[in-house]
């Protein structure tokens, strides 16, 4: 590994490529310091989140399938976190590229506070997209499709997209009425499955031999 000037090791980073997981509970979890990137990847039937990004470390998913999640991204530091060290720290930035996310609604009982239950149907319940903290940073989204079946377990508060920006993202709300909160610039609702079919089928074929 190269040294910096001063003599110090250079942040590491983590780097997963085209890699195949069904029915897990986390799928990607980055790891002390350091930068990440996800790519290439086919997540499928993951029951909390797809990247959990507790260490509020900058990264890249590119490219990548999340084929049935609960969480997509989540950039929430445990609660014994030092928060005076979180202020100080310079906010993380996440990349994400062509990538494909389904929020599916799965099993989920409410974590027994009887708020949620309102929003839970026949046992199941969707997550959020973007599990924020005040220190999760900003996101820069490209070229992605976002399918999103129902409300989140939590209601509407939580669905809100983080700082950033997006250019050619797409929303495909399916849940009931219109979709509860403002979406920011660059990202384009649409109720039309065939646009997550088409892409989802186009995906799959580019990466059939990964994919299950």
């Amino acid at each position: 590994m190269m040294e910096t000037a001063s003599g110090s090791k250079p942040p590491a980073k983590k780097i997963v490529d085209e890699i195949y997981m069904d029915n897990v509970q986390d799928g990607f979890s980055p790891r002390r310091g350091g930068t990440w990137t996800l790519h290439n990847s086919h997540l499928k039937y993951v029951r909390d989140d797809f990247v959990e990004n507790d260490r509020l470390l900058s990264g890249e998913i590119h490219n990548c399938f999340a084929d049935g999640v609960f969480v997509f991204l989540s950039a929430r530091p445990g609660k014994k976190s030092n928060r005076e060290m979180l202020d100080a720290r310079t906010p993380p930035l996440v990349k994400i590229t062509d990538t494909l996310v389904h929020l599916e609604a799965q099993p989920f009982d409410g974590d027994m506070k009887l708020h949620d239950q309102r929003y839970i149907i026949d046992g199941k319940a969707c997550g959020q997209l973007f599990k924020w903290s005040q220190w999760a940073g900003t996101v820069e989204v490209k070229n992605c499709i976002f399918r999103w079946d129902e409300m989140t377990s939590s209601g509407p508060t939580l669905m809100t997209f983080p700082k950033g920006t997006y250019e050619k993202v797409t929303l495909i709300w399916l849940g009931e009425g219109d979709y509860p909160k403002p979406l920011p610039e660059g990202v384009t609702l649409s109720r039309d499955l065939n646009i997550w079919e088409s892409a989802k089928a186009e995906w799959l074929t580019r990466h059939s031999q990964q994919s299950r």
